[in-house]
């Protein structure tokens, strides 16, 4: 059990538009990991410039990257929860500020954010741990408008996912900790179905366009991960949340803005001001912490005062306008820094099958001792001393024994043991003995044979030909022998066709994945449309300062007409995608099955060489092999080939026409 305060870190966004880059934004020389701002405070009278000075864990400058950040920040909160503790990481600040960014990334390899990288890290590390077994499951929480919602709930995939379509989670506490009613836990067994279940949740969760954010988070989300550890000896559960919370933003920004936006602002701002309130409630010891208040803070109860390890993301603007709410998230990273949490690993439990196989192996073991010592004090030759009639009674046990005709010694004093391994060494001297004679009667045999083999060969060949065998100038390397033996073997044309057939597909199944993205590209850019015509409805039909004449009607009737039609060319991109997807997938199965046979065929041909190569080695030695076939007249003026391999093709092999 150990004790240990929250750590924040603080990571700086830079400013898109360089005229508005607040320059009082710097790390303090003296220290790291202090956050220094020069800023004019809003509330002076003298105009003073107000130094404000912040101390961070870590501070992430505006040229960070997002590896640095999953390394140093979440890489040890994933090893301590796969050790078997609870651990949360969540991101606060304003409205635009990077907290999206670097909770989940933008889509692409270069730029994942921590939810994606952990979810390759921890698959990774599952597959190299082989000492324990690990079942991962994964769960999608939303809190919008301070109600909470299942982003995993199992709707039809060809439906477009609505907030009203989403199944309401109930939040309870039970005393002891914070239990979520109707939220569904999802098992993720690979890393495709933890990708398919991640990003599934993130195209339903609740965006919109803001003054200072075109893609602002307008709920707080929730990604856990659910870890069951079993080993030989016990089995843990943990878990790691990974909080995105909304940003927050001013509520006279929004004057111009439609109503919906004014109350998830309103929503949003209320929440993060409850999480203020039980953070200094929490650093003052009160009696009463307002955790009840606001669904964020019910399920943040665990993560602050309960058995986890927590950690906090402070995203900072240094955008001029945004100074004041820059400020404002240092200032409650300093309160949040000062909660201390108390962590030991969750309770272990052993299943009734794991406490049978120890008591069974522990009884093995009490049986052996017991039998070991019962024999020392009562069998013959417990002594010391083995009589004739017992030594050719333990002769016989092990020669049985040896032979195969026995499966067990039955001896059990320490004498009549040494004395079975005495005989033992005996038979396997004679045994070695009596091979290694035959193998050098066999090696004999080969060499004798071979020098009869040369002995005709020599005879039989011209004078001028073993001239040039002597010096070497018409031999012939296995590479070149090899080659010319592809030629002539039966396989080679199939071999030449299939490596073809697989080039082909991969070129068609890289053509496959290039038409599968567009159309994906194309249904999200269809899905952007659908939402905004569904925004401008609600507008219309919400909007209690328009009249209902007949043109609003008409625009409401067009409205709603664009909706249905733009569900029908959804609907057929999915249809499309799909179609995409399964012959993309058969084209892969295709090249997997090529392949397999590619690599049979090739062991098929390497095998035979090998058969010709020794047994040609065999007959002829070292001098040049006679042909396998009679060699075909060669016409007048044709270079002769090898006078060896004159019977096979071309040296290198050729592509079959």
């Amino acid at each position: 059990m150990t004790e240990e305060s929250i750590k924040v870190y603080a990571r700086v966004r830079p400013c898109m538009d360089p005229n508005n880059d607040f320059p009082g934004v710097a790390i303090d020389e003296l220290d790291p990991c202090k956050l220094r701002i020069d800023y004019d405070s809003i509330t002076s009278t003298n105009g003073a410039q107000n130094q404000h000075l912040f101390k961070f864990d870590n501070i992430f400058w505006k040229d960070s990257l997002q590896e640095d950040v999953f390394s140093i920040i979440a890489l040890p909160l994933i090893d301590h929860t796969m050790e078997g503790f609870n651990s949360t990481l969540f991101a606060y600040g304003q409205t635009g500020s990077g907290k999206t960014f670097t909770i989940t990334g933008d889509g692409t390899p270069n730029c994942m954010g921590i939810v994606p990288r952990a979810l390759k890290y921890v698959y990774d590390k599952i597959s190299n741990d082989q000492s324990r077994t690990f079942k991962v499951s994964i769960s999608y929480l939303e809190i919008y408008n301070n109600v909470a919602y299942d982003l995993l709930t199992q709707i039809s995939s060809n439906q477009v996912m609505k907030l009203d379509d989403l199944t309401k989670v109930t939040i309870a506490d039970t005393g002891t900790e914070t239990v979520f009613k109707d939220l569904s836990v999802e098992p993720a067994p690979t890393i495709d179905e933890a990708h398919r279940l991640f990003w599934a949740g993130e195209c339903v969760r609740e965006k919109a366009a803001t003054v200072n954010n075109k893609y602002s988070s307008r709920s707080h989300t929730i990604f856990t991960m659910y870890f069951k550890t079993s080993d030989e000896t016990s089995v843990t559960n943990s878990r790691i949340n990974f909080v995105d919370l909304a940003g927050s933003e001013k509520y006279e920004s929004l004057s111009n803005d439609i109503n919906k936006r004014k109350l998830e602002a309103r929503h949003i701002n209320k929440s993060l001001h409850t999480l203020q309130n039980v953070i200094i409630g929490l650093n003052n010891k009160q009696k009463h912490i307002p955790f009840r208040d606001s669904a964020l803070t019910r399920f943040l109860k665990d993560s602050l005062v309960g058995n986890v390890k927590t950690a906090m993301i402070a995203t900072i603007s240094t955008n001029k306008s945004h100074m004041p709410e820059s400020i404002s998230t240092c200032r409650f990273s300093e309160s949040v820094a000062a909660v201390t949490t108390v962590t030991r690993v969750n309770q272990t439990e052993m299943t009734p099958q794991e406490i049978i196989q120890k008591l069974r192996e522990e009884v093995t073991r009490l049986r052996s001792d017991l039998s070991r010592i019962a024999y020392t004090n009562s069998v013959p030759g417990a002594s010391g001393f083995i009589s004739p009639a017992e030594g050719n009674e333990l002769q016989q046990q092990v020669t049985e024994f040896v032979e195969d005709r026995s499966d067990e010694l039955n001896v059990f004093a320490p004498p009549q043991v040494q004395y079975c391994f005495q005989q033992m060494k005996e038979l396997i001297r004679k045994g070695n003995s009596s091979a290694l004679k035959v193998s050098q009667l066999q090696q004999t045999l080969v060499e004798n044979q071979r020098n009869v083999q040369n002995l005709v060969f020599w005879i039989k060949t011209p004078q001028q030909q073993q001239q040039k065998s002597r010096t070497g100038d018409d031999a012939i390397s296995k590479e070149e022998a090899y080659v010319e033996f592809c030629n002539s073997h039966e396989k080679w044309v199939t071999q030449v066709r299939m490596k073809d057939l697989i080039s082909e597909r991969c070129n068609h199944g890289k053509k496959l994945n290039k038409k599968a993205k567009h159309i994906a590209v194309t249904k999200l850019k269809r899905e952007d449309k659908l939402n905004i015509i569904r925004e401008t409805i609600k507008t219309l039909e919400a909007d209690q300062s328009l009249e209902k004449d007949e043109a609003t009607m008409k625009a409401i009737e067009e409205a709603k007409k664009a909706e249905a039609a733009m569900i029908e060319r959804i609907k057929g991109t999915t249809e499309d995608l799909q179609a995409a997807q399964d012959e993309l997938k058969s084209c892969k199965e295709d090249i997997v099955a090529l392949s397999n046979e590619f690599k049979k065929t090739s062991g098929i041909i390497q095998r035979d060489f090998e058969k010709f190569w020794m047994s040609t080695i065999l007959r002829h030695g070292k001098a040049p092999i006679q042909p396998m076939t009679p060699i075909p007249t060669q016409k007048k003026g044709k270079k002769k080939g090898h006078p060896v391999y004159s019977t096979l093709r071309p040296v290198s092999p050729r592509k079959p026409l």
